[in-house]
């Protein structure tokens, strides 16, 4: 965890919860890793990955362009979710003696004595 005033290399959009559209070689991964477990094959996702890699590769302009379709579909389906409302402020609080002797002191409205 990190530590007050830290950054933790979150983006903005994470930490709401929101999810960033997968780019067309991400679904083409995806697609390729499900047909990968599906058959059974044993491998390490260093190996996934470099097949996955490797795969890509090897497709044509058309292969590749049908992946970025489906993406740009996918894009437009994202819907920004609107920004969460800020509540008002506590507020400040300055210890336990002063709010104890702010509620043993009368307000005074005035009943100054002129000289």
């Amino acid at each position: 965890m990190a530590a007050a005033g830290q950054k933790t290399g979150k983006s903005k959009a994470n930490k709401e919860g929101e999810k960033k559209p997968l780019s067309g070689y991400m679904m083409f991964g995806k697609d390729f890793r499900e047909k990968l477990t599906k058959s059974g094959k044993e491998t390490n996702a260093k190996d996934i990955m470099k097949m996955i890699g490797e795969a890509w590769g090897k497709l044509n302009e058309s292969g590749k362009e049908k992946w970025n379709k489906i993406a740009s579909n996918d894009k437009n389906k994202v819907v920004a979710k609107p920004a969460p409302t800020k509540a008002a402020p506590a507020p400040a609080v300055k210890g336990k003696a002063a709010a104890k002797k702010q509620e043993s002191e009368p307000e005074e409205e005035g009943d100054e004595e002129a000289e």
